[in-house]
């Protein structure tokens, strides 16, 4: 049964945070438990998390902060990382998270592009944080450091009430900045009534959200997948978010599916693969899923082998799915039972998808590749201060994703790569997605990467970064080459295979193939086999 707890359309004056937690409170569901802790097994109710958050707006409030200031958060996953987000919003503000790992000039950046007014630091971003807004950070009205001395019951002596500011269905309601692969990070503005048409269209026909259902996001909320899925899906359901702030491992993962009753789970496919590894080590064949209903993907497409994996250990299919910053969340997905391994799945109902060819004309056979567009009331406004790229990007009603795809006979939608990452040999395009689902199929592999390199004629091969099973096999490449020959073309098939301990990727998982470039062009990696 799917729910209809997400109203198909809000009125003119609209505050998201309502949808989040003052509905319940209003609805007697006060009680239900909104969060919990999985280091410390702190539970936080509707009723304690909407009372956090209301202080939160009179802290910021007692700064001088003003409508539509933007409130930078850089703090590692915590109740009070989520009730800040939302007492930022529920007063008008534009708050944002940020990765607490970042470093000084990284920290500085978002001060600088942001032009934020306030900044909330916890102990592993304070000291930085400081040191940045020192340099770059005059037009900071605030600094709150959630863990310094003395915090807690500083906090305690706000009122625990605050009315929701009367925005606008259309007024800023935060930032999201994009994770930067295709140059500088961006930030993305979402409004008030964006969330609404991102997570209803999705729990009505993908998933379902019961009582006593708990989330778990492996990707953390500075993650946009990870906010989405550790925050407002499951607020905005009336679940339970379970709150992790350590780094995701295997170990992690387990343990919270199977001492913590998660039924809905997010990971990466790379941290899906590496479960399955993890447990393959372990010799674990099936693995009790106990009250897991729902796995879900997203941010890099899903391997063919990962799913029949995951299906054979689990009983259960991973939905994969295709989404962005700048769209909010999953537009395009599997749904149980009708997954198609290799495909990204279908358009979900609510959203309008097209395929452009290079002449700019729509795409209606089957099996050429376009440009993805999408539309729908959840893509961001604009990008912050970047009004060139805006224009580029938002086109009309129509997001251009940048993404390549097509879709099969049965329209299903096959991701082909980002149209900066296509290269072609011998004339005929390669997709590296393509070539990496085909090496990992082999089981020869634990993680690999794919790149077109030039050749010493001017030419393009096909160049594979792999992380070897078996780091003592010298024939790696000569089973890895003869494995692929029933798999994919000739010409797709890697002319070098080089070992990497591991394959570097951005902060939320993807594969930064510059670097990989930078690798390859310096001439110390060594090709598989090699001593």
């Amino acid at each position: 049964m799917r729910t209809s707890v997400i109203p198909e359309a809000v009125q003119e004056r609209f505050n998201v945070v309502e949808l989040h937690l003052d509905r319940w409170i209003r609805n007697g569901l006060a009680e239900r438990v909104a969060l919990i802790d999985l280091e410390s097994g702190e539970e936080t109710t509707y009723r304690e998390l909407h009372r956090l958050a209301c202080r939160f707006s009179n802290v910021l409030a007692e700064h001088s902060l003003e409508l539509f200031d933007r409130v930078m958060i850089a703090m590692r996953d915590s109740r009070l990382s989520v009730a800040s987000f939302l007492g930022a919003m529920r007063a008008g503000m534009v708050p944002f998270y940020v990765n607490p790992n970042y470093g000084v000039d990284e920290f500085k950046f978002f001060i600088r592009d942001s032009r934020c007014r306030a900044i909330i630091a916890d102990r592993s971003t304070a000291e930085k944080l400081e040191v940045a807004t020192r340099e770059v950070g005059k037009h900071v009205k605030a600094m709150v450091n959630v863990d310094r001395d003395g915090f807690s019951d500083l906090l305690e002596d706000f009122r625990d009430e605050y009315p929701l500011a009367e925005t606008h269905k259309d007024d800023p309601a935060y930032i999201v900045y994009t994770s930067g692969t295709t140059g500088r990070p961006k930030g993305a503005v979402h409004l008030h009534h964006d969330l609404v048409y991102a997570v209803g269209p999705y729990v009505s026909n993908v998933i379902d959200v019961r009582e006593g259902d708990v989330f778990y996001s492996a990707s953390k909320l500075y993650f946009s997948a990870g906010r989405m899925f550790g925050l407002h899906i499951p607020l905005m359901c009336g679940a339970t978010s379970l709150i992790d702030p350590e780094r995701s491992t295997p170990e992690r993962v387990l343990a919270a599916i199977s001492g913590r009753d998660v039924t809905h789970l997010l990971c990466v496919p790379t941290l899906y693969l590496r479960i399955l590894n993890h447990l393959e080590r372990l010799g674990v064949r099936t693995l009790e899923r106990r009250a897991l209903r729902y796995c879900v993907s997203g941010g890099e497409p899903l391997p063919a082998s990962v799913f029949e994996r995951w299906r054979e250990v689990t009983g259960l299919e991973i939905l994969n799915g295709i989404g962005s910053s700048e769209a909010e969340w999953i537009f395009i997905s599997y749904r149980q039972g009708e997954c198609k391994p290799g495909s990204s799945g279908k358009v979900i109902p609510g959203w309008e998808a097209k395929l452009v060819d290079e002449s700019g004309q729509e795409v209606t056979e089957p099996y050429k590749v376009g440009v993805l567009y999408i539309s729908s009331d959840s893509v961001a406004a604009f990008y912050w201060r970047r009004s060139e790229e805006t224009r580029r990007t938002f086109i009309g009603r129509w997001y251009n994703t940048m993404d390549m795809l097509y879709f099969d006979q049965d329209g299903y939608l096959h991701y082909v790569g980002r149209s900066d990452d296509l290269f072609k040999v011998h004339g005929m395009w390669v997709s590296p997605a393509e070539v990496e689902d085909a090496i990992l199929a082999t089981g020869l592999v634990q993680e690999c990467a794919v790149i077109g390199l030039p050749t010493s004629e001017g030419l393009t091969e096909v160049v594979a970064f792999v992380v070897p099973k078996d780091p003592s096999n010298q024939r790696l490449e000569e089973e890895l080459k003869a494995a692929l020959a029933d798999r994919i073309p000739r010409y797709k098939i890697p002319s070098k295979v080089l070992t990497v301990d591991e394959i570097p990727k951005t902060a939320t998982g993807k594969v930064r193939r510059t670097a990989l470039r930078e690798m390859a062009m310096s001439g110390l990696i060594k090709r598989a086999g090699e001593l």
